[in-house]
């Protein structure tokens, strides 16, 4: 149903017509939000995140996902020194709840929030 998008993550590599295949909305506009941050303070996100989505609930022509981020092999790193950009103390696996919605024959993800305050 849906593409892993965090490969967009990759600031060399745009990327940005799959992206909105697969999301719209606030969804698109926390990526780009996202990687503009990342590629004005020269951090680039190295390694692979392991994903558990499950799905939460469906209505007609909308669904909810709630997935365990496990992103302790998926980094972000300054590029120049290679040294860590996270968060000190944040935990490497976290809820995110994304919302979803059927739109022109696909599903795509209209809203994604990480819930720092609940590791998994």
């Amino acid at each position: 149903m849906l593409a892993d998008p965090t490969a967009n993550l990759d600031t060399s590599t745009p990327g940005w017509n799959d992206l909105r295949q697969f999301a719209t909305d606030t969804a698109v506009a926390d990526v780009f939000a996202t990687v503009h941050t990342f590629s004005s303070n020269g951090i680039v996100v190295t390694g692979t995140p392991t994903l558990d989505p499950k799905v939460s609930g469906v209505t007609s022509g909308s669904a909810s996902i709630v997935d365990c981020v496990d992103s302790t092999n998926w980094q972000p790193v300054y590029s120049a020194s290679q040294k860590s950009a996270a968060a000190p103390g944040q935990s490497p696996r976290l809820i995110t709840n994304s919302e979803l919605a059927y739109y022109d024959n696909r599903w795509v993800v209209t809203e994604s929030a990480v819930d720092r305050e609940k590791p998994c």
